[in-house]
């Protein structure tokens, strides 16, 4: 690999710091990257990890590097494969070091709209405080639907997820996220039990600071077969009926790690303070981490005192459920 991104180099004379990691991108990558370089705001330095591709991601990133001065590799000293959550992570905690004022996810495989940093750090500006803006996202899913970048209006952004949510819930995604280097101190280190990066800094931004929604949708999240997460995956997931006590395990397994991962931020933010989020929402936060040692009793009052809802109403059910039978 070519030129790799020390700790002084990070952030000199760079606002933001986009941290991208890739695997097997090869079909999406380079549309994604240009999508950066067309950023109207152009201060930003773009940190990539690779987390083991075996296509042409590299090369493909490498051509990027020789072009433009601002992409670069993360020195990685352990480059081995460690999955999405963690190769953020490890993203940020490199980042971080820099003096880079702001830190946003980027997926390889969606667009940004020209105006997509411009519009998220105008809504970061004036907070000394802990602060998350999350961009809206439109889904599409083909050529055909392919969004015009730049005279294409950013369109009206969906309703925002109330705070219970979070707690049961990867409720935005990480190539939404565009946040503060009082945030990222906050969120460091990644917590072990975090379930994904996004989720964990999601967490942080609305239980330790201020989380700000925009009122446009500036990401254009690409569907295809290959997503991580996804509606084309969630479908093959569902209508994988023989897999269904997978599922239901699997399940039980997230319930008790998004119980972990609360519990730890909680302890957190008990030992840090947190001057934005108030008492009662540290507190909804707190007794939700408890789920795990709590009575049957105890966990069917939290849900309906914290208000969880799962989702669609069906999935109260299905969280009452595990929560009854699943911890």
């Amino acid at each position: 690999m070519v030129s790799q991104l020390t700790s002084e180099e990070a952030g000199n004379s760079v606002e933001v710091c986009i941290l991208m990691a890739t695997y097997n991108g090869e079909a999406f990558l380079a549309a994604q990257i240009d999508s950066i370089r067309a950023q109207s705001f152009s201060r930003w330095r773009l940190v990539v990890r690779d987390d083991g591709s075996k296509d042409s991601t590299t090369s493909i990133v490498n051509e990027y590097i020789e072009r433009d001065g601002r992409i670069q590799w993360l020195d990685d000293p352990e480059p081995s494969p460690v999955g999405p959550a963690q190769s953020f992570a490890r993203l940020l905690t490199f980042a971080a070091r820099s003096n880079c004022a702001a830190f946003c996810f980027c997926d390889q495989d969606d667009l940004w709209h020209i105006e997509k940093l411009e519009a998220c750090l105008g809504a970061l500006k004036g907070s000394d405080s802990p602060r998350l803006v999350a961009d809206g996202v439109k889904p599409f899913g083909s050529a055909i639907e392919l969004p015009d970048l730049v005279s294409t209006p950013p369109a009206a952004s969906p309703h925002k997820p109330g705070p219970d949510r979070f707690l049961t819930r990867n409720t935005l995604p990480g190539c939404s996220l565009l946040f503060n280097r009082q945030l990222a101190d906050l969120a460091l280190p990644v917590s072990k039990s975090a379930i994904m990066h996004d989720w964990w800094i999601s967490l942080v931004g609305q239980f330790g600071g201020e989380l700000v929604y925009l009122d446009t949708a500036h990401t254009f999240y690409r569907q295809h077969t290959q997503n991580t997460i996804g509606v084309f995956r969630m479908g093959r997931e569902v209508l994988n009926l023989g897999g269904w006590v997978y599922h239901w395990r699997k399940g039980n397994a997230e319930l008790a790690a998004s119980i972990a991962q609360a519990a730890e931020l909680g302890e957190r933010l008990a030992v840090r303070g947190s001057t934005i989020a108030d008492g009662s929402a540290h507190s909804d936060l707190a007794r939700y981490g408890s789920l795990a040692s709590a009575g049957v009793a105890e966990r069917l009052n939290a849900l309906h005192a914290l208000r969880l809802r799962g989702g669609l109403p069906l999935m109260r059910t299905v969280l009452a459920a595990r929560l009854i039978v699943g911890l």
